[in-house]
């Protein structure tokens, strides 16, 4: 395994990336009615707009910003784990993918969980009223919510601390904590079966992330059990 290349600039895309993690819970939480959307309403935000501000800024703080600050320190995207995945069959992946979508849906048996989701629900539960709704609010909820948390933590949070080669599993193990830490901190409030499996979930993806040098089969596997669970809240009520 290869350590972040520049380690001159490490402090600049890792500040980068807490800063907008924290800008982004400002404005997003809780998860019900986001303070953002309110300033920018001028009172109680329309449903598009709670959705909008939603996963814009997810777009912008969680997956912009930490981008920026790795070019701007003269990295590359494929440094934080935007890449082809190594050390894994696809079909391993389609697997882990088809599980993680079964927990989502089965996990909705847990009432807390199925009254907290979805996120944005007025607008949401609009967009189940067609199947192209549906899909769009899947694709979006895939680009713009769980490719940019994937960018923050499996991606600028972890690798610029991953150990140079060599190092051990206790080193990688060790760079994986803060992620799956600040991961965890962000479900405070959240049903507490989801909070009770988002720090060894997140350890566990940030420990993939490091074992393939990619974030994406993490990303697949977040997205598929939260997509996952939305869509079945969506075609079912």
């Amino acid at each position: 395994m290869t350590g972040w290349s520049r380690r001159s600039d490490l402090a600049a895309v890792v500040v980068t990336a807490a800063t907008g993690l924290t800008l982004f819970a400002l404005a997003v939480t809780p998860p019900g009615s986001a303070p953002l959307a309110r300033l920018l309403a001028g009172a109680e935000p329309t449903p598009f707009l709670d959705y909008a501000v939603r996963f814009g800024a997810a777009a912008v703080l969680l997956g912009v910003a930490p981008a920026v600050a790795v070019r701007a320190a003269g990295g590359r995207l494929r440094e934080i784990g935007a890449r082809r995945a190594k050390r894994i069959h696809p079909v391993a992946v389609l697997l882990a993918c088809a599980v993680a979508a079964f927990v989502g849906v089965v996990s909705l048996q847990d009432p807390e969980l199925a009254a907290f989701y979805p996120y944005a629900r007025r607008y949401t539960l609009e967009l189940a009223r067609s199947p192209a709704g549906v899909a769009a609010h899947a694709l979006a909820y895939l680009c713009f919510y769980y490719l940019p948390w994937e960018l923050t933590f499996r991606g600028a949070l972890l690798f610029p601390l991953v150990p140079r080669r060599g190092a051990g599993a206790g080193g990688v193990l060790l760079a994986a904590t803060p992620q799956a830490l600040a991961s965890t901190l962000m479900h405070v409030g959240h049903p507490a079966v989801e909070l009770a499996v988002a720090f060894p979930f997140g350890l566990a993806l940030g420990m993939l992330a490091v074992r393939t040098g990619s974030l994406l089969p993490g990303l697949l596997i977040h997205a598929a059990a939260g997509i996952a669970l939305d869509v079945t809240l969506m075609i079912t009520r």
